[in-house]
């Protein structure tokens, strides 16, 4: 009889654990499918944004400031990141932080470059970057 109620007790112990983890596990994936969203939505953005340059003219083109929407964009990523940093598995962890900190160092170096010749570079650029934080976001 008290084996009954011991054996009841630890598997009411065990049932409970495993649906605290089931709840905990959930909400991390709620999160993660939100930033994995944001980032999606972002990048659709910036993808309309490259398509409007396209048809620039000349003298739009040169004086068009092609990096102003990443700029705007590297505090709203940081505050999501932060969001879901702990959701991120243990072992993907320090490469989402890198792949945080090259998108917000994306665009800082210096470089000589004509608004035509940094254009396709900075647009495959900016999109493998936003891939990325998709991918260790699942």
């Amino acid at each position: 009889m008290l084996d009954n109620i011991f054996i009841s007790l630890f598997s009411g112990l065990i049932g409970l654990l495993i649906g605290n983890r089931i709840k905990i596990e959930s909400e991390a994936a709620a999160r993660r499918r939100t930033f994995r969203d944001f980032i999606a939505i972002l990048n659709e953005d910036f993808a309309l944004e490259w398509k409007r340059a396209e048809m620039f003219n000349a003298n739009d083109f040169e004086n068009w400031d092609m990096l102003a929407s990443h700029y705007a964009s590297v505090p709203k990523v940081r505050a999501e990141a932060i969001k879901i940093r702990e959701d991120i598995y243990w072992w993907k962890r320090p490469a989402f932080n890198k792949a945080c900190i090259a998108y917000a160092g994306f665009g800082a170096e210096v470089n000589f470059e004509t608004n035509h010749a940094k254009f396709s570079r900075i647009r495959s650029e900016s999109e493998a970057l936003l891939n990325s934080l998709i991918k260790y976001a699942y």
